[in-house]
């Protein structure tokens, strides 16, 4: 009958400093940069990991320092997102128009009289303020509005939200009949008038002083206007516009 050899104390101690030691060396191996695919010896020296296509420049990366994971497969492009398909499939994709930023949107002021007295017709309202308001007052995202001219340009097809205010002054301090005073949200498609929209929210402030306020929702076509417009007739008595606001943003593109 054979016995069987069981290892000694020191035996153990031995084996097991010698685990550890082995692995105290094998650490740095641990840290080693590895590249896997085209180009196996080849890697860049920032990066630890490599996954290279046959397609040059189509890779997996990660950096060694920050850790940040890099997928260039050829869909790749500034502000979009990795999506996936339902059999995990990734690819990167712009993000969808709904879900962006707003790209469009704008709010002007005048707190410069301007004096409707004894002309008669129409015209825009314009020249309003454009330097920089600390407040936020006025602002212009995306450019489609033009401070001197008051007309507003829509970019593309889709929804538009605007808002307008005024606050009008009549000659002699007379109070006048309801909507005395004409003021218009315009649409102009092509160089034509084709819609208006009266500011009709009127309420009196004081005695011949009146506030008026529009909100309205339009569709508009690409490069269709919009801007504020007063009209005076020839009965009806002078009124001086003391300060206005417009503002619009674009709440849906197609």
């Amino acid at each position: 009958m054979k016995k069987k050899l069981l290892p000694s104390a020191p035996q153990l101690t031995a084996a097991f400093m010698a685990m550890i030691f082995g692995g105290l060396l094998l650490i740095p191996a641990c840290h080693a940069q590895v590249k896997i695919g085209t180009n196996p010896n080849t890697i860049d020296a920032n990066n630890n990991l490599e996954i290279e296509a046959a397609t040059g420049g189509r890779k997996v990366s990660v950096n060694k320092t920050t850790g940040q994971l890099t997928v260039k497969d050829g869909t790749e492009g500034t502000a979009k997102v990795l999506t996936s398909d339902a059999n995990g499939n990734a690819e990167w994709k712009a993000v969808p128009e709904n879900e962006q930023k707003v790209k469009y949107a704008f709010r002007a002021r005048r707190r410069v009289g301007r004096d409707v007295l004894t002309s008669d017709g129409n015209f825009i309202y314009s020249d309003y303020e454009d330097q920089p308001d600390s407040e936020r007052q006025r602002f212009n995202t995306g450019n489609r509005f033009d401070f001197n001219t008051g007309i507003f340009t829509a970019p593309r097809k889709g929804y538009y939200l605007f808002n307008a205010g005024v606050r009008i002054e009549i000659a002699g301090g007379a109070a006048i009949p309801l909507r005395k005073v004409n003021a218009y949200v315009v649409r102009i498609q092509n160089g034509t008038r084709i819609d208006e929209r009266g500011i009709v929210g009127e309420a009196e402030l004081s005695d011949g002083k009146y506030s008026y306020n529009l909100s309205t929702l339009y569709l508009l076509e690409e490069n269709d206007q919009v801007h504020v417009e007063f009209w005076k007739l020839a009965n009806e008595p002078g009124f001086k516009i003391t300060s206005g606001f417009f503002e619009g943003i674009a709440v849906g593109a197609f």
